[in-house]
């Protein structure tokens, strides 16, 4: 069987114009038919400002104890956390590198704030017992979305 080769390219010519002109009109079609969808939003922020005893107290501020006891509880102050943000928060005390059986407490652990509100309580250090040197330790405040 001889094949001619001239109809043979002929015929892949004309299909693959044809496969061209398809996708033309596609390409086309789909510009024509675009719809339009504008995007509006708002970026939340999140933001808390932490008062104690009534005073600004800024980020990185030592809080200092004194002289302590073992076997005794220590008043630091009133803490009070302000959201200063846009989205609710859910305000958390955590101490950080505690020696073990040392104890600090806030009563406005976990409460949940929207923008603009407050919680305040009073923040304890209760040393056990059988402590017998002080450890470095940090308090971090955080704020997580609920």
């Amino acid at each position: 069987m001889k094949i001619n080769l001239h109809k043979v390219i002929k015929t892949l010519l004309s299909l693959l114009i044809g496969i061209l002109l398809g996708l033309a009109v596609t390409a086309i079609a789909q510009t024509l038919y675009t719809l339009w969808f504008p995007q509006y939003g708002s970026i939340t922020t999140t933001k808390l400002i932490v008062f104690v005893n009534e005073t600004l107290t800024p980020n990185g501020t030592a809080f200092q104890w004194g002289e302590c006891e073992p076997a005794q509880t220590y008043p630091y102050g009133w803490v009070k956390v302000l959201n200063n943000g846009t989205t609710t928060l859910k305000v958390y005390l955590y101490a950080v590198g505690l020696q073990s059986g040392w104890i600090v407490e806030w009563a406005s652990n976990g409460t949940t704030l929207t923008s603009g509100q407050t919680t305040e309580a009073m923040l304890s250090l209760t040393i056990p017992p059988e402590a017998t040197t002080w450890e470095p330790w940090d308090i971090l405040i955080k704020g997580e979305t609920p």
